[in-house]
C-alpha cells in the first residue's frame, strides 16, 4: 500500500537539500538596503520583497523587514543581498493587533466565520509586485533604495 508519509518526507528532504551546498550554487548578490516611508513617516515592521523581473530558471526573491525607523536590509538564499538585475518591489504593512489578540483561536481563517483579514496600513497597490509601480536595479556595489509611499488607504 502506498504511504503518503514517505512522499512527504522525501519532498521535505528535497527542500532541505536546496539550502545545503556550496556558496557557488547561488547567483551573485548585491547588498540592498534602504528606508520605507508612507506620507513622510517611517513604516515600521513592513515586509519588503524584491522579485527578479527577468524570466529565470529559479525564483529569485530578496526579502526583509523594516525596523522601527523604516530601515530594511534584504536577504536571498540565506545570505545578505539580492540577485543582480532589475526587480519589481512589493511592500506590505498589515495591522496585526487584532490577530495578535486572537492568538487563542485554533480555527484556520478559511473555516472561521468571524475571521476578518488584517487591514493594510499602506495603500494595497504596494502589496503586489505587479501593481506597486516600484522597481529597483540591483548591482554589485551597495544598493540603497528608499521608497516614499503615498496615497489613500
Amino acid at each position: 500500500m502506498f504511504d503518503c508519509r514517505y512522499c512527504l518526507a522525501a519532498v521535505g528532504l528535497a527542500f532541505l537539500s536546496l539550502g545545503c551546498g556550496e556558496d557557488s550554487d547561488s547567483p551573485p548578490l548585491g547588498p540592498v538596503s534602504g528606508v520605507v516611508t508612507y506620507n513622510g513617516a517611517p513604516v515600521p515592521d513592513a515586509s519588503v520583497q524584491f522579485v527578479l523581473k527577468e524570466n529565470t530558471e529559479t525564483l529569485a526573491v530578496g526579502v526583509g523587514r523594516t525596523d522601527s525607523d523604516g530601515r530594511y536590509q534584504l536577504r536571498s538564499y540565506d545570505k545578505d543581498g539580492v540577485v543582480l538585475g532589475l526587480h519589481t518591489v512589493s511592500i506590505i504593512k498589515l495591522d496585526q493587533s487584532k490577530q495578535d489578540a486572537e492568538q487563542g483561536n485554533t480555527l484556520p481563517p478559511q473555516f472561521d466565520r468571524n475571521y476578518v483579514p488584517p487591514k493594510s496600513l499602506i495603500p494595497r497597490k504596494y502589496s503586489h509586485p505587479s501593481t506597486s509601480g516600484l522597481t529597483a536595479e540591483v548591482k554589485e556595489e551597495d544598493n540603497v533604495f528608499d521608497f516614499e509611499l503615498e496615497g489613500e488607504i
